[in-house]
């Protein structure tokens, strides 16, 4: 049992470091499972979560084709898609969501702790990339956190301008396209 705990804690650093060649080497091993794979740690993190923390877009790939739970969340309730959109890398956002093995719905809005869903949390970041991919993706523009922030408003707040602008025509276009439907 110390040795698969062991086993566990490694993997957990080798995502960290997207170490892919050691990662598919544990994987190999025939007594390691998907639920070795989805093993966390006391704060509820996992491999998956961590790589997306780490923006090691080939290595999410690879655990996401391996079976990692890419809808597990944390003890605060965040996805391995928070940490992929605080990472700040689109093509992370991109690789997680357009992966076949994902069902996108599942987590595009899924709430944290604090009602924050991913798009809140690329409002605070600083590549307006990472709003745009997660819109083009579906996003809820118009979802508030807990204290009745929409993520536009936050990224006003960080004074993040080009992701503002992102959210603020996503918005409207919303607000016309609900507009066209209803006088249609």
């Amino acid at each position: 049992e110390l040795r698969r705990l062991q086993l566990h804690r490694y993997m957990h650093k080798l995502a960290r470091h997207g170490d892919i060649k050691h990662i598919r080497a544990v994987l190999e091993i025939s007594h390691f499972k998907v639920d070795d794979l989805n093993w966390s740690d006391k704060k509820g993190r996992t491999p998956l979560s961590y790589a997306c923390e780490y923006g090691m877009t080939e290595c999410v790939a690879m655990l996401i084709n391996s079976g990692a739970a890419y809808e597990v969340s944390d003890i605060n309730e965040m996805s391995p898609l928070h940490y992929a959109a605080k990472a700040d890398k689109p093509a992370l956002i991109n690789t997680i969501l357009s992966h076949p093995n994902v069902n996108r719905k599942a987590i595009l809005d899924k709430p944290d702790k604090t009602m924050r869903t991913p798009l809140h949390v690329a409002a605070f970041q600083k590549n307006e990339e990472v709003v745009k991919a997660l819109v083009d993706f579906g996003a809820d523009v118009h979802k508030e956190d807990l204290y009745g922030n929409r993520a536009s408003m936050l990224a006003s707040k960080r004074h993040r301008r080009s992701s503002q602008d992102v959210l603020q025509a996503a918005e409207l276009a919303k607000a016309l396209n609900i507009q066209d439907t209803a006088h249609s």
